[in-house]
């Protein structure tokens, strides 16, 4: 970074570093064009030369790919940030005002009509809405997973599916102490309570495994039989739902983002679901197996 910005640090190199990049055939020509000494014209050039970021060809000198990549970031980037200097300034002492709220300021800033692409008003109020949407079950699931292993203290989670990946993070999540409140909306699950039952005479412990899991100190286990959608809650910063076909009821994209004021309002969402799902089956079956096999929990 430092070689390529001392590359670039004089006023001459950036001059010939913009004229190079529809190419360059004729450093005569270009040398006239700039009001340059050939002197300060291929000592600069030597200098972009070294650094990379120009090449020579059979035609004459042009940007390498990297140099390609420095221009979009240092002209187009800087440049972009700069035609908005006087609001940036006027930004900085706004966002030090004490007397204005978060939503004020957002106000004001969104009234400045700045336009970069460079940073966005969430990045100067510290508002982390970046939402990514996600239209694959798959990379849904591996994102899912990805939350609950950052998750910390709590997860909020009502589901119309059962996937044995993020199954598995948040039993991880249980050992960590995390407290998990579920919403389970998988009809599938109310047929596999005598499935459950014969793996447990057969794998004595895993009753034990069943009972932690929906009878634990940190743990909230509902059934939901008609779940319109699923929704997640991690941490109260991290939150996901999802879109289902209207037509079909199948799964059609999620969004998955970082914000705890849309956090706050899923969590309204799935405190009332919540309120209207029964006791998991589940729950009631470990709690009759415990006292079958006399686990001592």
């Amino acid at each position: 970074m430092s070689e390529i910005l001392s590359s670039l640090a004089h006023p001459d190199a950036l001059l010939i570093f913009d004229r190079m990049k529809d190419g360059v055939e004729s450093s005569t020509k270009v040398i006239k064009e700039l009001g340059l000494t050939s002197k300060r014209y291929y000592t600069r050039l030597r200098e972009l030369i070294q650094a990379g970021l120009v090449e020579k060809t059979e035609s004459g000198y042009k940007h390498t790919v990297l140099g390609e990549a420095i221009y979009k970031a240092v002209f187009t980037g800087i440049q972009d940030v700069l035609a908005n200097r006087d609001r940036l300034t006027l930004i900085s002492t706004l966002l030090n005002s004490k007397k204005l709220s978060a939503s004020e300021k957002q106000k004001i800033i969104e009234a400045l009509n700045i336009k970069t692409k460079i940073f966005t008003i969430e990045d100067m109020l510290d508002i982390k809405k970046v939402l990514k949407v996600i239209d694959r079950f798959d990379v849904l699931v591996k994102a899912m997973s990805e939350c609950v292993e950052k998750a910390e203290k709590e997860i909020k989670i009502a589901s119309r599916y059962t996937v044995a990946e993020t199954a598995e993070k948040i039993q991880e999540a249980i050992l960590r102490g995390v407290k998990i409140h579920w919403i389970d909306g998988d009809r599938a699950n109310l047929s596999t309570r005598l499935q459950i039952i014969r793996t447990v005479f057969l794998h004595p412990k895993a009753a034990l495994s069943l009972y932690d899991a929906f009878c634990g100190p940190n743990v909230s286990a509902k059934f939901y039989y008609d779940l319109p959608f699923s929704l997640a809650v991690f941490d109260g910063r991290f939150g996901g739902f999802e879109i289902v076909n209207p037509l079909t009821k199948e799964f059609l994209f999620a969004v998955v983002f970082e914000d705890e004021n849309l956090c706050k309002k899923l969590d309204k969402l799935f405190s009332d679901l919540e309120k209207k799902a029964v006791t998991h089956p589940f729950q009631e079956l470990a709690l009759k197996l415990k006292g079958i096999r006399k686990i001592k929990i």
